[in-house]
């Protein structure tokens, strides 16, 4: 099976728009993260919850990834999982402390 073809114009739009928000979302993300750290106390109650909710966004990117992009055959894709994953525990990890 040598692919789908060609798709169309808002196909493409559809999936342009689809990575820029995966890659406006993790910029955020760590954009939230770095900043809560920055501010002030690293171990308040605001740092403790904003590291449990950026850890919880990248476990469902996670799963998501895994059931999708995870299955293609393009290694870039494929690692995006368990960075996400790796990403998420060290984010719980700093919360647990």
């Amino acid at each position: 099976m040598s692919g789908f073809g060609d798709i169309g114009t808002e196909n493409r739009r559809v999936i342009t728009m689809e990575w820029i928000f995966e890659g406006v979302t993790l910029i955020f993300a760590g954009l939230l993260t770095a900043a809560v750290t920055l501010a002030g106390d690293d171990r308040s109650t605001t740092a403790t919850a904003a590291f449990i909710a950026t850890a919880a966004l990248l476990i469902v990117m996670a799963v998501i990834s895994l059931l999708t992009a995870g299955r293609n055959t393009f290694i870039a894709y494929r690692l995006c999982a368990p960075i996400f994953s790796a990403s998420a525990i060290l984010l719980l990890a700093a919360a647990a402390t």
